[in-house]
């Protein structure tokens, strides 16, 4: 049917006035970013180095690297870290 979306979770592709919101929702998913990094900060560079930078880029594309899918983990496992800290520090730390 035309205008279907096949991942629409409310027809399963079949056809219905929710396809099209169902089909940007899930366009938008895949349009946003890994990982943000901040680079005016010292934190930040360190964090693109590791997860995007010149060594990271060598190691994923080398002989033992695991290619697009490494650099994807790199990126993500930076923003869990960021998500991490950000969080310790809206707790107060370790009570200092």
């Amino acid at each position: 049917m035309k205008g279907a979306y096949s991942g629409c979770s409310w027809c399963g592709g079949t056809g219905c006035i929710q396809c099209p919101v169902e089909a940007q929702k899930a366009q938008k998913e895949r349009m946003k970013p890994l990982a943000e990094f901040d680079l005016t900060t010292e934190e930040g560079i360190q964090a693109a180095n590791l997860a995007i930078g010149a060594e990271a880029m060598e190691h994923a594309f080398g002989p033992d690297g695991g290619g697009v899918r490494e650099i994807e983990a790199n990126c993500l496992i930076e923003e869990l870290k960021k998500c991490a800290r950000i969080s310790f520090e809206k707790q107060g730390g370790f009570g200092e």
